[in-house]
């Protein structure tokens, strides 16, 4: 495994910005947002063992993954948001 600095990734935030992105368009597929947000937040612990890397990444998806779960869960009933 390279573990140069500049070469150090979280594979984990990169993951978990893309399934952010697809529960964008698939929130209507529960499980995509559900899967993003237990992503991010692995990616949000694994930032603190690569010297904080890609941990504002997991950041963002996980607060729009948290969005779209919301929104899928109150379109079909799990939860009333007035």
């Amino acid at each position: 495994m390279n573990t140069e600095p500049d070469k150090i990734k979280n594979r984990w935030a990169i993951a978990g910005i893309i399934f952010a992105v697809l529960s964008v368009f698939f929130a209507f597929i529960g499980i995509i947002p559900l899967s993003s947000v237990v992503i991010n937040v692995i990616a949000i612990y694994k930032a603190g063992s690569l010297q904080g890397r890609g941990k504002w990444l997991g950041v963002v998806g996980l607060v729009i993954s948290l969005i779209y779960t919301l929104i899928y869960m109150e379109h079909y009933g799990h939860i009333w948001i007035p």
